[in-house]
């Protein structure tokens, strides 16, 4: 734990009021947190993904994003 943190979101279901974030631990592949919300919202991505993976496992060296295409 602490190398990589991964955080990918899925809009794909937005127009059935549903999108999903969810960080991932690179070394290891386990979700350490994630959130589902009607709305992309940058405030609860930060606390309910973010914010909680940082106090459960510690700082990470690295956050990598997906951007998409």
């Amino acid at each position: 734990m602490g190398h990589k943190l991964h955080i990918d979101q899925n809009e794909k279901l937005v127009m059935y009021g549903v999108t999903h974030v969810l960080a991932v631990d690179g070394f290891s592949s386990n979700i350490v947190s994630h959130s589902s919300m009607p709305v992309k919202n940058n405030l609860t991505i930060y606390q309910e993904v973010y914010q909680s993976a940082v106090l459960r496992y510690g700082m990470w060296d690295q956050i990598r994003v997906d951007h998409g295409k």
